[in-house]
């Protein structure tokens, strides 16, 4: 497991502000390429992990949580 996968996702928010403010700041250094790759991770990250979240989760149903009843028609 990576560092990314450990950080919370409010921590992946605060690394990306950070970042773009990094940029933002540093618009015409050269080195800001390092920053842009970065930003470029966590946010497929936060994607990843908000697109996560609206897909409900798969149900599993073995035969002790599976309650049927039979009705006899009379």
């Amino acid at each position: 497991m990576s560092n990314l996968e450990q950080d919370s996702l409010e921590q992946l928010y605060m690394k990306r502000n950070i970042l773009e403010q990094i940029i933002r700041e540093n618009s015409d250094d050269p080195r800001v390429r390092e920053p842009k790759r970065q930003l470029v991770i966590i946010n497929a990250e936060i994607k990843r992990r908000e697109e996560a979240v609206k897909e409900p989760p798969d149900l599993t149903v073995g035969l002790k949580t599976l309650n049927l009843e039979v009705k006899r028609g009379r």
